[in-house]
Order: structure tokens, then C-alpha cells, then sequence
């Protein structure tokens, strides 16, 4: 039984029918493998974008590779934030097109996703020249920040699809974490490369350490010039209540000498581009730049770290040259000290040697300055030595050198003397400004000289300690001259120097050997022609075996120290003859005195007294036996020590009288206010 053919309008409709669902069949699959394309196509972007972290090579192969996913002409990636996009990506843009500052969105992009036709969505005007009908503008943002925008567009009248949209916004989310991964790995690339710049800085500061602010300040101008580009740089430290330019590299950059703080506050001309060397002050000083860099930010950032990197340094190299002047030069006055004068003195002579020229010193001591310590105080002493150093800088040359070694005692370098003449007109004009005006001290006026020695190269030679030497001979000969005067060195005084050295010497095996001396010479009346007693006189036994007498080895014993020893010595032997003559002779009734000469050393120190009552009573000798006697120079020269000190051994009953009276500086009407019972005549008058 065959079957009815259906009528035509039904096959014609089945056919319809087919071809429908095989067209849809046919869309289904292409859109199926345009999703499979495209899956496959975002899988390979979404890798390649994980692989990459410099954020200008993402951002170029991510437009071009978003510009053959979704057909479109135009395809831009910017970065930061709404009103301030900068394009890191284009695609179909001309060079000359692309955008060169800030670019402004907030009138496209409305939330997250914004697709439609142009006119309807507002795009920047610089995209006008490429006919765009339709874009699509997607956020790029990761934990809700916003870090830029995807910009796709079309010219064709061909609308992006909702598809396209979602697909663009998936994408956009994997760009998104690209960027801020990109963006991360520059921060962490930038704070590497400034730690790197910052160890490098601080290496070669560490290598300044040992120097001084001069070279310090101009490593770190030098190393923070050649590190960045901030063109001319300048250092300012404080000096009084501004900053004073210590330091530039790099040209002038403008900069000025003095900086008033108040122009580096905020807002000011230059705080944009100065910073201190401490955080958070100007006390320390600041560094100064010509202009910051095009990334201000971290510029700014290194250039604070670097300079507070220099302020450490800077600040330990003020210190080592206040240590070391504080080293070199004398705290009281100011003036080098002996340490300085001695460098000074050596590279004059070294250029000296080398040129043929000649040079001097002057050694200068003030006359009598222990009198004005002992009887106005240091504090007077001390206000002397501060005048006198002004004195003499007023009176030496510009190229002289003056130093203070110690005590009264000062030198004068004098360098590339025309004529030895040139030295003794500067000696002479320090005598007079030394002598010649009174100096206030304690309320009182006092008048104060000074004696001097001169020592040349053409006589000493180019030897530090050989010139200072022979300097100090010539002021030895000065005040042996009688003070107040200057003295030449000369190939004689050398000679005496030695005599003096040896003698010190036969004087100390003396003592060490027990070869002093006592003779007694008698004490006549010249009423009765009796013996009063006797005055002890000492002696050392030379070692040829001859006595020699005081006037050979006195100034030497003194000047030495050893005169206190020698007159200790005869002291003792002095009370031990007089108590044995006592006892042998039985001349206990007459009782004769003693007589003994004390030194200006001895009768100042403090157990003077002590000294004098040990040896009567370990010789058994009464005090009213022992007569001292102490030069008129000597008591006025140790001052109240030593007249308080014979007060002591006259109140025990030693009798105490001035020896060579007429050649100092007493008065008549004086002595009744010094504790003596007796005076001796000097023989000048007799």
C-alpha cells in the first residue's frame, strides 16, 4: 500500500524548516568555535600576560593581541587613575596621535563597563580623526582600586556585542592583575635599584670617614651630582643663625652664598628642591639641588635617604676637624700649639731648603710671670696670656706663624726673610708691644716684659728640633742678660749650652755620689772682733778632687731643679756641725749661730717649714742657733708663699734676714711687712 505524497505547500515549508535549522546550525557553530577561538586565544593572552612583569611590553602585546580577539580598529590601554590616564598601549594609533600627558576618561567611562555607539558614549577628542562609530570602555581594577581603562573601537557600523563586553570585562580582570603585578615588580625593581644607589653612596662615604669636612663635603656634593639628575648641587652647613655654602658640583646652579631658614620653609622658592641633613631640621645644614628630576616622587625619596645618609657623615667630619683643632691649637689662646708648630715648622723648612731661602724663629718667654700668678691669681695670669697672643699676631707679618708651647712661653715662625733684619724688626716691635703698654689686671696695671732668642737657618741649619734649640739658648742668654731683651743665637752660645748640660751632669753624679761639700766661714764682730757664728757654704768636690764654688754651678743648679736637693742637703749638714761644735767645744753658753743660705724654690714649698724643724731636731740643734738667709730677688720673686713660710720658722725662733740687700726691688718702707730680723748689705754698697 503506497503512501499519499503531501501536498507541495507542506514539502515546500518542511524544506524552509531544514534550511532554517541547518542555518542555525551552521550560526551555533561558528559561534561556537569563534568562543572556542577566542577561549583558546584569551588562554594564551591570559599566560603570556602572567609571564611578563615589565609593564611596557605587557601593555604592548596586550592591545594588540585584545585588537584580533574583537576585530577592532582602535585599541588603547591606559594607566592610573580616572583623571590622570597615561596610554602605556595603542593600537591603530599613530604615534604622533598618542597622547603625551594626563589623559581624562571620567566622561566616557560611566561604572565599570561602557558599549555603545559614538555620540551616545563621548570619546577624548584626539580620537576624532578615526571615524570610531562604536566602543566599548571596560575598568581595570583589582580589590576594588582602579588602576586604568580599556578603550576598544570600531569604525564599521558593527556594535560590540553584550558577549564581546563580557568576555572584554573577564579580560580585563586578568590585565588588571597584570598591571598591578607589572606594576609591583617596577616598585620592587625602583627600591632595589635605589638600595643599590644607596650602598653604593654609603661605600664611598664609608671611604671619607677619615677625612676632613673640607674633602668630605665636596665627596658628598660630587657623588650625589653624578648619581642622579639634579644638575649642580650645593652643600650649606650652619654657621651663627644661617647656612653658609660649604660645598658645589656641578656649576654655580644659582646658588647663594648665605641661606636664611626662613627660605627653606614650605612654599618658599627653593624647599622644593633643598633637603636637611637632618630629618626634620635645618640645624645640621642641608643639601641643595639646580631641579628635581622628571619622577619627583622617587627622587625626592633617594634625595632625602642620601642626604641624611650625608648628614651622618658630614656631621662626624665636623667633629673630626673640631677634634683636631681642638688637638692643634692651644684652648686658652687659640694660638697653634706645639704640635701644629712643629708641622708648620717642618714644611716651612722643607720649601725653605728647596727655594735657598731663609727663615727664623722667635723664642719668647715673659719675664717674671710667676710673680703676676702667685700674687694676682691665674685667673690674672690667664687674661695676660690671652693679651700678649694679640700682642703678638698684631705685630708679626701676615705669612709669620705664632704659637703658644706652654706656660708664658711662644714662638714666632718667621718665613721667606728678605734679610735677617726682617726678624729682628719684628722681635723689635713685639718688645715694645709687649713692654710698652700697661696691661689691666685684677683692677690693677701691670707691666710686663718679655725676653727673647732668635735662631736662623744660616746658623742652625733646616732642622726643626735643631732651630727651636738653639732659639731657646738665645732666650736662655737674654734673661741671663738681664731680661727685657733679645738675643741672636750664635755658634757661642751653643758652646755655653753644652758647658751648662755638662755641668748639670757633674752636679747630679755629685749628689748621687755624696760629693757636697760644706766649708764655714766666720761670722766676725766688728765691735769686738769676736766670732758670732758662722754662715755654711757649699761646695761639690769635682772629679779631679777641687772644690767648686757657687758662682760655677749656682744658675745651673737652679734652672735644673737641683738647687732644692743641694739646699736641703746643707741645711741638715749645717745643723748637724753647729749642734756637734756645740757639743765638742763646749760652746753651748756662747750658743753661735749658724748661718745658711735658703734658694727661692725651697723657701716656697709648702713643707718649708716642716723641712727646717726635721733637721734641728734630728740634729739636736736649738732654732734660736740657725739663721736663714734668703736674696731679696728670691723672696720677691716667690711671692706670699714663701714670706708666709718664714713667718712659720721666725715664730719657732729661727732668726731670718735678706741677703744681698740693695739689688732688688724692696722698699724701706716694705720691710717692716716682711718677716725678717736682719739685713746683709750687698757688697756694691759697701
Amino acid at each position: 500500500m503506497s503512501t499519499p505524497a503531501p501536498p507541495p505547500d507542506e514539502v515546500a515549508e518542511l524544506r524552509a524548516k531544514v534550511g532554517r535549522l541547518r542555518e542555525l546550525a551552521d550560526a551555533a557553530e561558528r559561534d561556537a568555535s569563534r568562543t572556542l577561538f577566542r577561549a583558546t586565544r584569551l588562554a594564551q593572552v591570559v599566560k603570556v600576560l602572567g609571564e611578563h612583569t615589565d609593564l611596557e611590553r605587557l601593555s604592548t602585546q596586550a592591545v594588540a593581541e585584545l585588537a584580533e580577539l574583537f576585530g577592532s580598529d582602535i585599541t588603547l590601554l591606559l594607566v592610573g587613575k580616572d583623571g590622570a590616564l597615561e596610554v602605556r598601549g595603542s593600537w591603530g594609533l599613530r604615534p604622533a596621535h598618542v597622547p603625551k600627558g594626563p589623559v581624562d576618561l571620567t566622561d566616557t567611562l560611566k561604572g565599570d563597563v561602557t558599549t555603545g555607539p559614538v555620540g551616545r558614549v563621548q570619546i577624548p577628542g584626539w580620537l576624532s580623526p578615526y571615524g570610531l562609530a562604536h566602543v566599548v570602555v571596560v575598568r581595570l581594577s583589582v580589590r576594588e582600586e582602579s588602576l586604568g581603562v580599556l578603550l576598544l573601537g570600531r569604525r564599521a557600523e558593527e556594535p560590540f556585542e553584550a558577549g564581546d563586553a563580557r568576555e572584554l570585562r573577564a579580560m580585563a580582570t586578568r590585565i588588571a592583575l597584570a598591571i598591578d603585578n607589572g606594576l609591583l615588580h617596577r616598585r620592587m625593581t625602583e627600591q632595589l635599584e635605589q638600595l643599590r644607589r644607596l650602598y653604593a653612596f654609603t661605600t664611598d662615604l664609608a671611604a671619607t670617614l677619615d677625612l676632613g669636612f673640607g674633602e668630605v663635603s665636596k665627596a658628598v656634593v660630587s657623588r650625589v651630582a653624578a648619581d642622579s639628575e639634579v644638575g649642580a648641587v650645593s652643600l650649606y652647613v650652619p654657621e651663627g643663625h644661617r647656612l653658609h655654602l660649604a660645598a658645589t658640583y656641578g656649576g654655580q646652579g644659582n646658588f647663594c652664598e648665605w641661606l636664611d631658614r626662613e627660605e627653606l620653609a614650605p612654599g618658599s622658592e627653593i624647599s622644593h628642591r633643598a633637603f636637611p641633613l637632618k630629618h626634620g631640621t635645618w640645624d645640621s645644614g642641608a643639601l641643595v639641588v639646580e631641579r628635581m628630576p622628571k619622577d619627583p616622587s622617587d627622587a625626592r625619596s633617594l634625595l632625602a635617604h642620601v642626604t641624611e645618609l650625608a648628614g651622618l657623615v658630614v656631621e662626624k667630619a665636623l667633629l673630626y676637624d673640631d677634634t683636631r683643632r681642638q688637638a692643634l691649637r692651644d684652648p686658652l689662646t687659640g694660638l697653634p700649639n706645639r704640635t701644629l708648630l712643629h708641622q708648620k715648622l717642618a714644611t716651612a723648612l722643607r720649601a725653605a731648603e728647596r727655594a735657598g731661602s731663609e727663615l727664623a724663629v722667635i723664642f719668647l718667654d715673659l719675664d717674671r710671670f710667676k710673680v703676676i700668678n702667685d700674687s694676682l691669681g691665674h685667673g690674672a695670669g690667664d687674661a695676660l696670656l690671652i693679651e700678649v697672643s694679640k700682642r703678638l699676631r698684631d705685630q708679626a707679618r701676615k705669612s709669620d706663624t705664632v704659637a703658644r708651647l706652654g706656660g708664658d712661653e711662644f714662638v714666632v715662625l718667621c718665613e721667606d726673610l728678605r734679610d735677617p733684619a726682617d726678624v729682628l724688626a719684628v722681635a723689635a716691635r713685639i718688645q715694645e708691644a709687649v713692654g710698652g703698654r700697661p696691661v689691666l689686671l685684677a683692677g690693677s696695671k701691670v707691666t710686663v716684659t718679655a725676653s727673647q732668642g732668635i735662631a736662623l737657618t744660616a746658623t742652625s741649619g733646616f732642622s726643626t728640633e735643631a732651630l727651636l734649640r738653639d732659639a731657646d739658648i738665645a732666650l736662655y742668654r737674654a734673661k741671663g742678660a738681664g731680661r727685657d731683651r733679645c738675643e741672636v743665637f750664635d755658634e757661642h752660645f751653643r758652646n755655653e749650652a753644652v758647658s751648662r748640660l755638662s755641668m748639670e751632669r757633674a752636679l747630679r753624679e755629685a749628689i748621687e755620689e755624696g760629693r757636697l761639700r760644706a766649708l764655714y766661714q766666720p761670722i766676725v764682730s766688728i765691735v769686738d772682733g769676736s766670732i758670732n757664728g758662722v754662715e755654711a757654704l757649699l761646695r761639690y768636690e769635682n772629679d779631679d778632687g777641687e772644690l767648686v764654688a757657687p758662682s760655677e754651678f749656682l744658675a745651673v743648679a737652679e734652672e735644673s731643679g737641683l738647687v732644692e736637693t743641694m739646699s736641703d742637703w746643707i741645711l741638715r749638714d749645717a745643723c748637724h756641725q753647729a749642734a756637734k761644735w756645740r757639743h765638742n767645744h763646749g760652746l753651748a753658753r756662747r750658743a753661735p749661730i749658724v748661718a745658711v743660705n735658703i734658694a727661692a724654690v725651697q723657701a716656697s714649698r709648702e713643707d718649708f717649714p716642716d723641712t727646717v724643724s726635721a733637721a734641728l731636731a734630728d740634729a739636736g740643734l736649738p732654732a734660736t742657733s740657725l739663721r736663714l738667709e734668703v736674696t731679696e730677688g728670691a723672696l720677691m720673686e716667690t711671692g706670699s708663699r714663701s714670706v708666709a713660710n718664714l713667718e712659720a720658722v721666725r715664730s719657732a725662733g729661727v732668726r731670718v734676714g735678706i741677703d744681698d740687700f740693695g739689688t732688688g726691688y724692696s722698699s724701706l718702707a716694705r720691710l717692716k711687712h716682711l718677716p725678717v730680723d736682719f739685713l746683709k748689705i750687698d757688697r756694691s754698697f759697701v
